[in-house]
């Protein structure tokens, strides 16, 4: 089953965001969510990675993404357990 993430900025951090991207890429994650702190800026950062690597690799499962500037993050995790698959969303912080 495909992971779901919830990235929580508490800081707003982009500095290892790509590495993470392009490892949850490779993990064939199914959806990551974005709350907190400049989390339209991270979507944004996160969009562009997953499409240069779209456009790189044919055929590549696609990844979704959404933010949630106005949700707390017990909001969001709940919105992510009831959508997409049955897995538990996992939680990373930045």
């Amino acid at each position: 089953m495909r992971r779901k993430i919830v990235i929580h900025s508490v800081r707003g951090d982009l500095s290892q965001l790509d590495d993470m991207v392009k490892g949850w890429i490779a993990e064939n994650v199914e959806v990551i969510g974005i709350v907190g702190l400049n989390c339209d800026e991270i979507h944004f950062h996160i969009d562009l990675i997953l499409s240069d690597h779209e456009l790189s690799t044919r055929g590549a499962d696609h990844i979704m993404t959404n933010s949630h500037d106005d949700e707390t993050l017990e909001e969001v995790m709940e919105f992510m357990r009831l959508n997409f698959n049955e897995s538990e969303p996992v939680l990373v912080e930045i």
